[in-house]
């Protein structure tokens, strides 16, 4: 009798692995196979540019040049303008007129680049869009020169152009050159 149940619990405690080993293999699998990657939405950020251009008395920067097509094309994903008192996101009126465009990089990484134009509160502003960040330097990008900002946790970059009555923030999770790369391509009216 006790031979009957000593093989009896050998055999429930294989039952019982394989009930546990198989879901767990396939939750693994479906983890980590890799899916299709979900399409981008892309926005045409022409019209909320020309808006802001029209609504401000200052140069509005946006990027000039980027290739649109092919295999080397950027990809707007994002574009708004708020008004000084338009309603923001989390509530409340937003304290300054605000420009942000933001592109997906060609590249396989597909960065993604941010600019942002403010013109009030201009330090609280570049202290949210660089994620609480500090200045880490300086950099000539095409005879301008920005201040280099990083994040507490180091994984985003920030530069900042400081131009009465504008603050400028080009940012992305890339280092200096790649986005001093891109603010060369932006240009102001």
């Amino acid at each position: 009798m006790a031979d009957k149940q000593r093989r009896a619990s050998a055999l429930d405690m294989v039952r019982s692995m394989a009930i546990i080993i198989i879901p767990v293999a396939l939750i693994m699998w479906l983890l980590t196979n890799n899916l299709d990657d979900y399409p981008v939405e892309e926005v045409d950020w022409r019209p909320v540019l020309a808006e802001a251009r029209s609504t401000v008395d200052w140069p509005v920067e946006a990027p000039e040049g980027l290739p649109e097509e092919g295999g080397y094309a950027w990809t707007a994903s994002r574009a708004s303008f708020l008004k000084v008192g338009d309603i923001m996101t989390g509530g409340g009126g937003s304290p300054r007129n605000h420009w942000r465009v933001g592109f997906l990089s060609p590249d396989k990484e597909r960065v993604y680049f941010e600019v942002n134009q403010g013109d009030d509160q201009l330090e609280t502003f570049v202290r949210e869009i660089t994620r609480e960040g500090r200045q880490v330097g300086e950099q000539d990008v095409a005879g301008r020169v920005w201040e280099t900002w990083e994040s507490l946790d180091g994984r985003t970059r920030s530069l900042v152009l400081r131009a009465d009555p504008t603050v400028t923030l080009v940012t992305a999770d890339t280092g200096f050159p790649q986005l001093g790369e891109f603010a060369q391509t932006l240009k102001a009216s």
